[in-house]
């Protein structure tokens, strides 16, 4: 799918109704970190408060980014590096676990979830993703 004013929209609407339930990024980190023994290892020594804030910035960045918006972009060069096999070697393969845990979570937490949503948020996310992913030997 590709990126439109549309889709950024559709996402951000989301995005807002799944931050209104509190729960919504702990139920995230909650499945995600009890789907895959590797994801509870990288884990381990994570202040989840902490990653928690990041989580919810970094959503709204990742949709920045898609605009080419600098400040967002910058930011998710840091995140990426942070990321990267000369720190916290997260392997690719963790990110579609990642997306495939959020749309489930965003899925239960947005009233308004429909075809539309999951494309657009899968978009969005995909292309903080692949920005990763082409970042990691860096």
């Amino acid at each position: 799918m590709q990126i439109t004013d549309t889709s950024r929209e559709i996402f951000r609407s989301s995005l807002e109704r799944c931050q209104q339930d509190s729960k919504f990024i702990g139920l995230f980190y909650h499945k995600f970190v009890i789907s895959n023994p590797l994801v509870r290892e990288k884990f381990k020594h994570t202040n989840m408060d902490n990653q928690k804030m990041m989580l919810h910035a970094s959503m709204n960045l990742i949709m920045l980014a898609t605009q080419q918006n600098e400040t967002a972009s910058i930011y998710l060069d840091q995140i990426a590096k942070r990321h990267s096999k000369l720190d916290l070697d997260i392997p690719k393969e963790l990110y579609q676990l990642w997306l495939t845990t959020l749309l489930e979570t965003v899925k239960e937490t947005d009233p308004d979830y429909n075809e539309e949503v999951k494309q657009a948020w899968q978009a969005i996310m995909q292309f903080g993703i692949d920005y990763m992913q082409t970042r990691y030997a860096n």
